[in-house]
C-alpha cells in the first residue's frame, strides 16, 4: 500500500513537469491504436538537429517504416491472441531529452487520477502501457530504462546493442532481440584475423554505443591468442562539424607506421562524415592512398550513409545484425497515401518531404507543387534493415502476454480479459518475456540468456558501389554453442577496387627460431635466438634447452644429446701430443748434454743446480699435455688440475731466484761503500728458496682440490650439438693456482728488466728477460682465449707447451749451440765482463774478508776514486834492466799485465801485450790495439778515461826508456809527457763522477760457484791514493828519465798482486825477457809512509824549474819520493788507526809497504 502511494505521488510530480514540457512542444504527436492491453513504442520519427536536442527532418526508414511495421505486426498478432493488443507510438527524435519526455507521457496517460479502491466515482483513463518497445539508440535506451525500471515496466529493445544493457544489476527490466556489441566486437576481430589484418586503427563515436563497442574490441586485443593490435584510437562526436572529421583522418594518415585498416564503431552519420572528409582530402591529393574501412552495425547496409560518397566507400566492409528483408511489408507500405492513411500523424509530413510538395497550398501560391496522393513510394525506397527486429520485439511482448493470459484466465475462447489480467504486474511480465522462445518467419531462433541477450548472428557485407552490398559471410552460433566466422567464396572488393588482399601489419611474423621484441604499439623487431635456444611463443622469449639437450628443428622443443667424449685421435689432439713429445725429447737432450759438459764454463755459468731444476719443470710442463687430452676421468682430471700449476711454479721459482740474486748483487755493486755482505747467495740457499716457492704453490693447489674435487662431467657447449665428457671445474678453482704463477712471472720479469744492462758476455740475464717478456704475452693471450674457447683442454695444452718451449729455447739453446758448434768459446774468459771493469790492486776476495776501512772523520782523502780500465784489472810495472840486457837489446819494453780477480780469489786469465813505443803516434796505435785485444767476444771501445789511462802509461814507459836509450830528452818531450799525465788525472776524476752518479752497470765478476761478491771499499781507497800519488810518481819518472845515462833503466814500483797459476789457463805462454828472468822473486815495493793519504798536496801543473831538487839515483833500486810532498804531523789517533788497518790489508794481499823514512833518499 505504501509503495502504491509513493508511486502515485511520483507520477503526479512527473505529470506536472511533463505537461509543462509537452505544452512547449508543438510536435508531441502520438499514433494511438487502442486495445485490451496497451504497449508503447518509441521510434525516431524525426532526425536529430545537428548540435541541438530538437527534432529535425522526418526519417523514413528509422521512423515511418518502423512505425508502419509495428502497427502491421500488432494487427497480425491480434489474429492469434485471445485478447486485443493495442499500441501507442511516440517520436524519440534520436535524442535522450525528447525520449524521456515521451516516456513520461506514457506513464502519465496510464495513471488514474485517483485511487479507485478508495475514492468513489473514480474514473480510469486509457489503458496503461504494460511494456515499451525501443528506442533505437543505446544511450537513449539507457535513459528510458532508468525511468521505467522505477515503475517496474519491462522494456524490450530492437536496435540498442550496448554492452551495458546486459548488466542486470543496473537494468533489471530490459531485454533485447539484437545481440550485444560484445559479440559484434568478436565478429570484427574474426574478420580481421581472417584477412590477417593485425595492425589497425579505430574510430568510435562519442557516447555509450561507440565507447562500449571500442572497449569490447580493445579487450579482445589484449588476449594473446587474438593477434590483433590497435595502433591508434580516436573518438569523434556524431554531430561534430566536417573540420573535426578531417582532423581525425589527418591524424590517421600521419601515423608511423600507418595502418591500412580502420575500424569504425560509429553511428551511420559519423560514418558518412568520415567518407566525406576522405573525399575532400583525395581531391587535394589524388595519389593519396585511402583506408580499408570496416563499419559496425551503425552503418550496416544503409544507403543513405554512402550517398554521394560511393567512391570512398567502395571496397569497405560492414557488420549487420542478421535481419532478412521483410517481403510482406512492401505491398502494404506501397499502398499507403496521405488520403487513405490518416492514423499515422507523421505520414502527411513524410509525404510532403519525400516528394517535395504540399498537400494544402494557398490559392495564391502557384509555385509550390501540390501533392496529389498518387506519388510513387517505390522511388528511392530502401527497406530499413531493423524491420525484422521490430517484428520480433513486438512478438516477444505478445507471446509473453498470451502465456500470462493462459496461466491466469481459464476461460476458453473468451475474447475479454479476466480480472487477473486487468492489471499487469511488470515484474511477472518480464519473467514471461525472458522465457519466450520461438522461431521467427526467417527461421531464426529467438531466445534469451540470463542477461536478456539473444544468440548472436551477424552478416558480413561488402560494399561494391552503386548501392550494392554483397554478402561476404556471416558470424553465428553453431549447434555446439560456439560462434564461428564463415566467409563465402565469392571474390571480395577491397579499398583499391581490386580483389588483391591488402596488408595491414606493422611487422611481419618472425621466422623460425626468432622471437618478437616489442618496440612500439603493435610493432616488434625479430631477434634470432642462439642455436642452443628455443622460442617460447607464449612469452616471446628465447629459452635455453636444459643441460644435455639440443633444440629441435622447429625451435620450439628440445631433444636429448648423445653422450660422447673428445677422442685423442683428432688432428688437434695429435698435434698437441706431438708438440709435447718433441719438447720432452729436446729437454732430455739438453739435460744429457749438460751432464756431459757439467764442468765446462758454459754450464757452470748457468748455476747448474737451478738449471737442472728448471729443466725438470719444463719436462713436467710438456708431460701435462698427455693427461689433459686423455679421456676425462677422476685420475686424469686430478692430474690435469694439479700438475700444470706446480710444473710452472718449479720453472718460474728457479728463474725468480736467479734473477733476484743477480739484482741484489748489482744493487750492492752500486754502493760507494760496501756496508754489509749480501746474504743467501750460495747455491744451497738458492735451491732452498726455489723449493720454498714451489711449496707455496703446492699448498694453494691442495686447498683448491679440497674445496672442489676434480671430476669428469658433461659439457653441452663443448661442441655445438653433442654432449661431450670433459673435466668440469669452476673458473675460480682452475685459475686460483695460476695466480701464484702469475706473481712469479711478474716479479721475475721485474728483476729481468732491472738487470737488462749487464755486459754482453754475461748474457744470461738478457735471455731471462726475453723469456719473461714472451711468457707474459703468451699467458695474457691464454687468459683471453681460455674463457672464450670451446675446447679448453686443447687451449691449455698448447699454451703450456708454448710456455715451456720459450723457456727451453731462450735459456738453454744458446748454451747448447756453444757446446756443440763453438767449443772454442766454452772458456772461462767468455763468461766474464770485457767492457768496463774496475782496476783492482790485490786479491778482491782477501780484501772482502777484511773489515771496512771507515772514513767517518772528515779528511781530504774521504772521497775515493774508482779507476776503470778497458781491460782486466791492471797494474803497471816499468822494470829496470841490468847493464847486460841494455847492451844486448836495442830497445826496452814496458810490460802491461792484465788480470781478472774474482770474489773467491781465483785469478782469471789475462792477456799480456808488448808495447813498443818509439813515437807518440806509435803510443796511440799500441794503446788502441791493447784496448781492442784481450778476451774473446770483446768489442772495440771508444776512447774514454780508462783508455787514455792506458795510453798515458804506454807513453810514459816508452818515452822514458826511449829517452834513456837515445841518450837525450828534449824539453818538448818532457812537456808532452807531463801534459799526458795531467790529462790522465783529469780523465780519472771525470770518470769517477760518471761512475758515482750513473745507473750503468760498471762491473760484474762471475765465480765458478755462481757467487758474486762485490767488494768496493778497498778499491775506492786505493783509487783515492792513486789520484794524489800518480802525478808525483809520473813527474819523478819524467825527471829521472831526463837525467839517466844510456845504460840505466828506471823502475816505477806499483802495487802488483802475486801472479797465480790460473793465468796460464787464459793467457798463452810467452818467452820471458832477459830482465824478467833475472829479476828477483820478490814483489815491487810501493813507497809508503804513514799519513801519506792525508798530507799529500797536488803537484803543480807547471814544468819543473832548474831550482827544484833532483833526487839522486841509486844503482840497483830507485826509490822515488815526490818532490812536492808535505807531510802533516797533526794526525790524530783515529787517522793513525786507519793507516794501520790499511797497511794490514796491503800485507794480507801480499804487498809489502815501505815507509819513506826507512827508504834510501836521493
Amino acid at each position: 500500500m505504501l509503495y502504491s502511494h509513493v508511486t502515485l505521488l511520483m507520477l503526479r510530480v512527473v505529470d506536472v513537469i511533463s505537461k509543462t514540457t509537452v505544452q512547449q512542444s508543438a510536435r508531441m504527436l502520438v499514433a494511438e491504436f487502442p486495445g485490451d492491453i496497451q504497449i508503447g513504442a518509441l521510434f525516431p520519427m524525426h532526425r536529430q538537429i545537428a548540435g541541438a536536442e530538437g527534432c529535425g527532418a522526418i526519417w523514413e526508414q528509422y521512423g515511418i517504416q518502423r512505425a508502419e511495421m509495428a502497427v502491421l505486426t500488432v494487427q497480425e498478432l491480434n489474429k492469434h491472441l485471445p485478447f486485443r493488443l493495442g499500441i501507442s507510438i511516440r517520436d524519440s527524435c534520436w535524442t535522450e531529452r525528447i525520449a524521456m519526455e515521451q516516456t513520461i507521457a506514457f506513464l502519465r496517460e496510464g495513471v488514474t487520477q485517483c485511487s479507485c479502491c478508495q475514492t468513489a466515482g473514480c474514473q480510469k483513463k486509457a489503458n496503461p502501457v504494460v511494456a515499451i518497445v525501443g528506442p533505437a539508440k543505446s544511450s537513449t535506451t539507457i535513459a528510458v530504462q532508468n525511468l521505467l525500471q522505477v515503475f517496474r515496466i519491462p522494456q524490450i529493445g530492437y536496435a540498442a546493442t550496448t554492452t551495458d544493457l546486459s548488466d542486470k544489476e543496473q537494468f533489471g527490466y530490459y531485454l533485447r532481440v539484437v545481440p550485444s556489441d560484445a559479440w559484434q566486437a568478436r565478429a570484427i576481430n574474426q574478420l580481421l584475423r581472417h584477412f590477417n589484418w593485425t595492425y589497425i586503427a579505430v574510430v568510435y563515436s562519442a557516447g555509450n554505443y561507440g565507447e562500449k563497442g571500442f572497449e569490447a574490441l580493445e579487450r579482445l586485443t589484449h588476449d594473446p591468442h587474438v593477434e590483433v593490435c590497435i595502433a591508434h584510437a580516436q573518438k569523434v562526436k556524431s554531430l561534430a562539424n566536417d573540420k573535426e572529421f578531417e582532423e581525425v583522418l589527418k591524424s590517421l594518415f600521419n601515423l608511423k607506421p600507418r595502418p591500412q585498416v580502420v575500424v569504425c564503431f560509429c553511428e551511420g552519420l559519423s560514418m558518412r562524415k568520415l567518407f566525406n572528409a576522405q573525399k575532400k582530402m583525395r581531391m587535394n591529393d589524388p595519389l593519396l592512398r585511402t583506408f580499408q574501412w570496416i563499419g559496425s552495425d551503425g552503418w550496416a547496409d544503409r544507403l543513405d550513409v554512402v550517398e554521394n560518397v560511393e567512391e570512398e566507400a567502395a571496397g569497405s566492409f560492414s557488420i549487420r545484425i542478421h535481419s532478412p528483408k521483410v517481403e510482406s511489408f512492401e505491398p502494404h507500405y506501397f499502398s499507403l497515401n496521405p488520403i487513405n492513411h490518416t492514423k499515422n500523424p507523421w505520414f502527411r509530413e513524410f509525404w510532403q518531404q519525400k516528394f517535395k510538395c504540399q498537400l494544402t497550398v494557398p490559392k495564391d501560391d502557384t509555385v509550390t507543387p501540390v501533392c496529389t496522393g498518387k506519388e510513387n513510394l517505390t522511388l528511392g525506397y530502401e527497406q530499413d534493415p531493423k524491420l525484422s527486429q521490430v517484428i520480433n520485439a513486438i512478438r516477444v511482448v505478445g507471446f509473453a502476454l498470451k502465456a500470462m493470459y493462459n496461466d491466469k484466465c481459464k476461460k476458453d475462447n473468451a475474447r475479454v480479459l479476466c480480472p487477473e489480467m486487468e492489471t499487469v504486474n511488470g515484474t511477472l511480465l518480464y519473467r514471461y518475456m525472458i522465457n519466450v522462445t520461438f522461431v521467427d518467419q526467417f527461421q531464426q531462433e529467438i531466445s534469451f540468456d540470463k542477461n536478456g541477450d539473444p544468440p548472436a548472428w551477424y552478416d558480413i557485407l561488402n560494399y561494391v558501389g552503386k548501392d550494392v552490398f554483397r554478402l561476404a559471410g556471416d558470424f553465428r552460433q553453431t549447434r555446439g554453442g560456439t560462434h564461428i566466422l564463415r566467409m563465402s567464396d565469392q571474390p571480395k572488393m577491397f579499398y583499391d577496387k581490386s580483389s588483391v588482399l591488402p596488408e595491414s601489419v606493422c611487422s611481419k611474423p618472425c621466422s623460425k627460431g626468432q622471437r618478437q621484441r616489442q618496440t612500439t604499439a603493435c610493432c616488434w623487431i625479430c631477434e634470432a635466438c642462439t642455436e642452443t635456444q628455443i622460442v617460447n611463443y607464449t612469452t616471446n622469449k628465447c629459452q635455453n634447452c636444459p643441460l644435455g639437450y639440443w633444440p629441435a628443428d622447429n625451435r620450439t622443443s628440445c631433444f636429448p644429446l648423445p653422450h660422447l667424449y673428445q677422442p685423442i685421435t683428432t688432428p688437434s689432439s695429435m698435434l698437441a701430443l706431438i708438440f709435447a713429445s718433441i719438447g720432452i725429447l729436446c729437454t732430455t737432450l739438453v739435460i744429457v748434454l749438460f751432464l756431459m759438459h757439467n764442468a765446462t764454463p758454459v754450464v757452470k755459468s748457468t748455476t747448474r743446480e737451478l738449471s737442472y731444476i728448471i729443466l725438470g719443470g719444463i719436462c713436467a710442463c710438456y708431460a701435462s699435455t698427455f693427461f689433459i687430452v686423455s679421456k676425462p676421468s677422476f685420475i686424469t682430471c686430478f692430474v690435469s688440475r694439479t700438475w700444470p700449476p706446480i710444473s710452472f711454479a718449479i720453472v718460474y721459482s728457479a728463474l725468480l731466484t736467479k734473477t733476484n740474486r743477480i739484482a741484489r748483487i748489482l744493487a750492492g755493486s752500486k754502493k760507494r761503500i760496501l756496508t754489509k755482505k749480501p746474504r743467501f747467495l750460495t747455491t744451497s740457499s738458492q735451491v732452498v728458496i726455489t723449493w720454498t716457492l714451489v711449496g707455496i704453490q703446492c699448498v694453494i693447489v691442495a686447498v683448491g682440490v679440497l674445496e672442489e674435487m676434480p671430476q669428469a662431467g658433461f659439457d653441452s657447449h663443448f661442441m655445438p650439438n653433442q654432449m661431450v665428457l670433459i673435466c668440469s671445474s669452476s673458473t675460480v678453482a682452475f685459475m686460483a693456482p695460476f695466480i701464484w704463477n702469475f706473481l712469479l712471472i711478474l716479479f721475475c720479469t721485474l728483476y729481468a728488466f732491472k738487470t737488462r744492462n749487464l755486459p754482453e758476455n754475461f748474457n744470461e740475464a738478457k735471455f731471462i728477460g726475453f723469456t719473461m717478456y714472451c711468457t707474459l704475452v703468451v699467458w695474457a693471450a691464454f687468459v683471453v682465449l681460455y674463457f672464450n674457447a670451446i675446447n679448453k683442454a686443447l687451449t691449455m695444452s698448447y699454451t703450456f707447451s708454448i710456455s715451456a718451449t720459450i723457456a727451453l729455447a731462450l735459456l738453454f739453446f744458446p748454451k747448447i749451440f756453444i757446446i756443440l758448434l763453438h767449443p772454442e768459446k766454452n772458456v772461462r774468459s767468455s763468461y766474464t765482463t770485457t767492457k768496463l771493469i774496475r782496476c783492482h790492486f790485490g786479491n778482491s776476495q782477501a780484501m772482502s774478508d777484511s773489515k771496512h776501512f771507515s772514513s767517518g772523520k772528515t779528511r781530504t782523502s774521504s772521497q775515493s776514486i774508482s779507476i776503470s780500465c778497458p781491460t782486466r784489472t791492471a797494474s803497471l810495472r816499468v822494470a829496470r834492466d841490468n847493464q847486460d840486457s841494455t847492451k844486448s837489446a836495442g830497445s826496452t819494453t814496458g810490460a802491461l799485465n792484465t788480470s781478472n780477480n774474482t770474489s773467491t780469489g781465483n785469478a782469471t786469465g789475462g792477456a799480456n801485450h808488448q808495447l813498443h813505443t818509439h813515437s807518440p803516434q806509435r803510443h796511440r796505435d799500441v794503446a788502441s790495439q791493447t784496448d781492442q785485444s784481450g778476451l774473446t767476444g770483446s768489442t772495440a771501445q771508444t776512447p774514454s778515461a780508462s783508455s787514455r789511462f792506458m795510453r798515458t802509461f804506454s807513453v810514459m814507459g816508452g818515452g822514458g826508456i826511449a829517452g834513456a836509450t837515445n841518450g837525450s830528452e828534449t824539453p818538448s818531450r818532457r812537456k808532452t809527457l807531463d801534459d799526458d799525465v795531467l790529462q790522465l788525472i783529469d780523465s780519472c776524476r771525470r770518470y769517477q763522477d760518471e761512475r758515482l752518479h750513473s745507473h750503468q752497470i760498471q762491473n760484474f765478476l762471475l765465480e765458478e760457484e755462481g757467487i758474486l761478491e762485490e767488494e768496493e771499499h778497498v778499491t775506492q781507497l786505493l783509487a783515492g791514493t792513486i789520484e794524489k800519488g800518480m802525478r808525483t810518481m809520473l813527474s819523478t819518472v819524467s825527471k829521472t828519465a831526463s837525467i839517466a845515462t844510456p845504460k840505466m833503466s828506471t823502475a816505477i814500483p806499483v802495487v802488483v798482486p802475486p801472479s797465480t797459476g790460473s793465468d796460464k789457463e787464459c793467457t798463452p805462454p810467452r818467452k820471458r825477457s832477459q830482465h824478467e828472468s833475472s829479476s828477483s822473486g820478490g814483489l815491487p815495493v810501493l813507497p809508503w809512509r804513514k799519513g801519506s793519504m792525508r798530507g799529500i798536496r797536488k803537484p803543480s801543473r807547471q814544468q819543473p824549474t832548474p831550482s827544484e831538487h833532483i833526487p839522486a839515483i841509486k844503482e840497483g833500486e830507485v826509490t822515488v819520493e815526490p818532490p812536492s810532498v808535505t807531510v802533516t804531523n797533526d794526525t790524530n789517533a783515529a787517522e793513525k788507526q786507519d793507516d794501520e788497518r790499511f797497511e794490514k790489508l796491503l800485507r794480507s794481499k801480499g804487498v809489502q809497504p815501505v815507509h819513506l823514512s826507512n827508504a834510501t833518499q836521493l
